[in-house]
């Protein structure tokens, strides 16, 4: 609840949570849906559904063993039962677990397939957690909606044309890597730090030659990953241009494109007329320097549903506080 208050205030009105934990994600959500919390919308994707490894006892309940076609189907109705707006699929290994492997491909094609065909019975979309380029080749052509990470996607390509072909979005999480890599990794394990620097040249390639070929992108920050705290991840609009793309393609990739690959831009995502006002005011432009979206101090107020839920203190509202519900953009 205070990641969902942490991010609002930081001007993101919309997260998507790919790997809650024990189902509290929704619990958070009914909270924030029933007016008793103030925080930032919500779309959830359950646990995250994998073969069997490691990284369910790594991060104990979060993961979703599932192995072969009818256990995947099964764990897909299971989270949609939960009230999953979408799907999370572990098709490659992990960086942020100790023994995996990333460029490993863990889901078989035909296990993919059904994940998204079960999905689309129910209207969801599917996010392949995808580092190697074999396992994001087999998600592609599956049908997955998004491709979380991409870390290899530049090893070929034809898969980069197919993905650009089909609308399929790339999230590059570039922020997790930056921020151990140029913070303090006294208290990160040395192996996190030494795969970390191993694979933040490839992400950041597969990003700009995703971007040059038309492939949609769009914001994701990763956040909770050591040293990548709610609340910063308009960083990651900055890094994304720092790899190659043009401030406002950034910036866009954070607000339109970002509703696109929720499939939420009917509604939100823009300024327009029939559409929800999420605002986001700051006294400067940042397309300037876009570390601006992180400066607390230059964000003078946060509309969401076109309600002020987050001001700066000033000498108007000491206090800042508008209604129960709302907040400080300091909190």
């Amino acid at each position: 609840m205070s990641n969902a208050r942490k991010n609002l205030a930081a001007g993101i009105t919309t997260v998507r949570d790919l790997g809650g934990w024990n189902e509290l994600e929704f619990a958070v959500r009914r909270a924030i849906q029933g007016g008793l919390f103030c925080g930032a919308r919500l779309m959830l994707a359950g646990r995250f559904i994998s073969i069997t490894e490691s990284g369910a006892d790594y991060y104990e309940g979060m993961y979703r063993i599932a192995d072969g076609v009818e256990e995947v189907r099964k764990a897909v109705r299971e989270q949609i039962r939960h009230g999953a707006d979408l799907i999370k699929l572990g098709v490659t290994g992990a960086v942020l677990v100790e023994d995996g492997v990333p460029g490993a491909t863990h889901f078989n094609a035909d296990e993919i397939r059904v994940a998204v065909e079960e999905a689309a019975k129910s209207g969801r979309r599917v996010a392949a957690h995808a580092h190697g380029i074999d396992g994001i080749r087999k998600a592609v052509q599956a049908g997955v909606h998004s491709i979380e990470h991409g870390t290899f996607l530049h090893q070929d390509p034809k898969v980069i044309e197919e993905m650009a072909k089909r609308g399929t979005f790339l999230i590059p999480t570039l922020k997790a890597g930056l921020d151990v890599i140029n913070g303090d990794r006294s208290k990160v394990p040395q192996w996190i730090v030494d795969k970390l620097i191993e694979t933040q040249e490839a992400a950041a390639q597969s990003l700009r030659l995703a971007y040059q070929a038309g492939v949609p992108i769009a914001m994701g920050s990763d956040a909770a990953t050591p040293l990548n705290f709610h609340g910063e991840n308009g960083l990651e609009i900055y890094n994304m241009q720092q790899a190659g793309m043009k401030p406002m393609d950034a910036l866009v990739s954070a607000t339109s494109g970002a509703a696109k690959a929720l499939g939420w831009d009917k509604r939100l995502g823009s300024v327009e007329q029939g559409k929800v006002a999420d605002l986001l005011v700051m006294d400067e432009n940042p397309l300037d320097d876009l570390r601006k979206l992180s400066d607390k101090k230059l964000i003078r107020g946060v509309f969401l549903d076109g309600k002020l839920v987050a001001q700066q203190p000033s000498d108007a509202y000491p206090r800042a506080i508008l209604a129960r519900d709302c907040l400080t953009v300091g909190q």
